[in-house]
């Protein structure tokens, strides 16, 4: 009997792990929102989308799509293809992907500054923060109205 109830327990787990697992795919696979979005912001070319390591990860709650191209700039999607993440390492994040009322503040507070990470956060289910990290490192967080929380 222990052995069934362990060899049953061992099976549980061993499914469970293997349906959240991290899939490498390629470009074509993505959704085309994805993909339409990522050809905006990076026109790097086809040999960048085929070189970039992209992969799906379909671990609840937080499934996502990653991108990370060879110079290291990146993009996060939740499962639902809402940008969670947009990471510059050899480029700026564009204001323009931000939400209206926080490109606004940013601008009224930090008029030169150039962006390498944003991020939306969900405090609640339905609440969101936005992270902004700065070139020169000062990090901010602002709300929805675009009123900065933290600094």
């Amino acid at each position: 009997m222990k052995k069934l109830l362990l060899t049953s327990t061992l099976f549980v787990v061993g499914m469970t792990l293997s349906f959240a697992v991290e899939q490498v795919i390629s470009f074509g696979r993505l959704p085309e929102e994805i993909q339409v979005y990522t050809r905006k912001y990076f026109p790097a070319g086809d040999d960048a989308y085929r070189n970039a390591f992209i992969t799906y990860d379909n671990e609840l709650p937080e499934a996502a799509y990653t991108i990370v191209f060879t110079s290291g700039d990146g993009l996060e999607f939740r499962e639902n293809k809402e940008l969670k993440l947009y990471s510059a390492k050899t480029t700026t994040v564009p204001w323009e992907v931000m939400p209206a009322a926080v490109a606004e503040s940013l601008g009224k507070s930090y008029p030169t500054a150039a962006v390498k990470k944003y991020e939306v956060v969900y405090v609640t289910l339905t609440t969101r923060q936005y992270e902004v990290e700065l070139t020169d490192g000062t990090q901010l967080v602002y709300n929805e109205a675009g009123e900065l929380v933290t600094q």
